[in-house]
């Protein structure tokens, strides 16, 4: 049997947030609807659903990193 993601989530101090929430940025309200889903469905994945979204997931970031990395790179120097 493997853990609930929500359990994951609450160890790892994931943010929870209520998506309702007006003062929430952009960024939270986002987080927060996509915490919210996975944690109501992600359990209901097989392993290789949960590994192909993942990978999907990890390829995103991965080349958000690198777009975002020239304007990192900027505000260290400032």
């Amino acid at each position: 049997m493997t853990r609930p993601i929500s359990d994951i989530f609450r160890d790892i101090q994931l943010p929870r947030y209520t998506p309702e929430d007006t003062s929430l940025s952009s960024g939270e309200r986002a987080l927060a609807r996509i915490i919210s889903i996975l944690a109501e469905e992600w359990d209901s994945l097989d392993g290789s659903q949960q590994r192909r979204l993942t990978n999907a997931l990890e390829t995103s970031t991965q080349e958000t990193e690198k777009a975002e990395a020239p304007a990192r790179a900027l505000r260290r120097k400032a």
